[in-house]
């Protein structure tokens, strides 16, 4: 019953565009049910009941899993709550719809996040205190603080520019492997789409950094969505390419070739819209690029 409850609110979720924040609670009745399934495997699965060994083996592998889970989702972030403090320092706007967050704390070096990695924020304020959210770092981190950049696409994303600094906040993670230790070779193509610069703008200072020759392409619906304009400018020897789709058309295999020539040597990093994203990786297979040295980024969990 709970199975078929969480299965239906997501039917309903889909035809009636529910907020998220309710879609989330409601599913936390998924949480029972499993809980219920451990509890009648272990009373009624005739493969438990009737092998000791096969019995011992599944507690032992559901031990693993859930206090992996506790300490994961729960016992990390709360342990680098202490240890960093984090709180946010000050929220500065970007664009018309798109504002920075920077955090803060206490010894913040010694957090280790990579360019490239998104973490789980929860800002304990009367507002957001129950809700979590996924956002990747938009700079590298710089001993000081760390910073996420949010577009404002949603409720929570668009009351974000109302932090007041000085809220306290819980951060999980970091996660992902849309990293710079991933790529093998010395020649990069970025490839960003809107907001999907943000985890390309941290990367693209790293890869600098190390030397790596960085080309970034940045698409944009107009100039006033784009973002870290300034500071991309500022990496050195970065050649960013902006393309601004309302004027120039969508990003395409064409402009690829005639902005990139040399993109076939290149590891490519993509971030972007979904829709963007399938396209331009079908354009890079019939281009010849290998998958082997594609990287993608999905804002979705």
């Amino acid at each position: 019953v709970l199975f078929l409850t969480a299965a239906g609110i997501s039917i309903w979720t889909v035809l009636q565009s529910l907020r998220y924040e309710f879609w989330y609670l409601t599913h936390l009745v998924s949480y029972a049910a499993i809980l219920l399934v451990f509890s009648h495997q272990f009373n009624l699965g005739s493969n438990l009941t009737g092998n000791q060994w096969f019995y011992d083996y599944w507690v032992l592998l559901y031990l693993f899993v859930f206090s992996s889970l506790v300490y994961f989702r729960f016992l990390n972030p709360l342990f680098n709550f202490v240890k960093h403090g984090f709180y946010v320092a000050k929220v500065i706007p970007e664009n018309y719809n798109v504002n920075s967050v920077y955090i803060s704390g206490k010894n913040i070096g010694k957090f280790r996040v990579l360019p490239g990695q998104f973490m789980i924020f929860r800002f304990l304020d009367a507002k957001r205190w129950w809700e979590a959210h996924p956002f990747s770092l938009s700079k590298p981190n710089d001993g000081k603080e760390i910073r996420i950049t949010p577009k404002a696409v949603g409720n929570f994303t668009k009351e974000l520019r109302n932090l007041k600094p000085g809220i306290r906040v819980i951060i999980e993670g970091p996660y992902g492997v849309f990293t710079d230790s991933e790529s093998v070779l010395p020649k990069v193509l970025l490839i960003a789409g809107g907001i999907g610069i943000t985890p390309l703008r941290s990367l693209a200072e790293e890869m600098r950094q190390k030397g790596k020759d960085v080309v970034l392409l940045f698409s944009n619906k107009t100039k006033q969505d784009v973002v870290f304009e300034k500071e991309l400018e500022n990496i050195q020897t970065l050649k960013t390419l902006h393309i601004l789709t309302d004027a120039e058309g969508f990003l395409d295999k064409e402009k690829i070739q005639r902005l990139v020539p040399d993109f076939s040597e290149r590891e490519v990093f993509l971030c972007g819209p979904g829709p963007m994203m399938s396209s331009i990786r079908k354009i890079l297979k019939e281009m010849g690029h290998p998958v082997a040295k594609l990287h993608f980024e999905k804002f979705s969990l």
